[in-house]
């Protein structure tokens, strides 16, 4: 078919490997920015299981806090992500967020982070 043409020919003359090196550095760069900004900036109330690949990581709320706190910071900070009790089989253990990396320039990523951890730092109800 014209699209297996197409990716074949990518394939042969190193185009797609160039091009997934470069997004694996720059999906890095992303990930690196958004845990550093929650861990340093939520005053230890988030935690982030920073994934080696990937697009998305788990962003965990501290064990006092509730799901309705998790929402309640989610909505304040206005970042549109899945909460992990929504997301898990089980219905134990902390919650919080899944959050997605890719595919926002770094100063969107930077801001919604920045909202998202000061909301967490600063809802002081459980």
């Amino acid at each position: 078919s014209f699209v297996e043409g197409a990716v074949a020919d990518l394939m042969a003359d190193g185009s797609l490997a160039a091009h997934t090196r470069r997004m694996r550095a720059r999906y890095r760069d992303a990930r690196d920015l958004v845990a550093n900004i929650l861990i340093s900036n939520s005053g230890g109330r988030l935690t982030a299981d920073v994934p080696e690949q990937g697009l998305h990581m788990l962003v965990s709320v501290t064990a006092d806090l509730t799901r309705v706190t998790a929402m309640r910071i989610r909505a304040s900070a206005k970042v549109e992500s899945w909460l992990l009790s929504d997301a898990r089989v089980t219905t134990t253990g902390p919650d919080g967020f899944v959050i997605g990396f890719a595919g926002h320039a770094p100063g969107d990523l930077k801001r919604a982070a920045e909202r998202l951890a000061g909301a967490a730092r600063n809802d002081r109800r459980r």
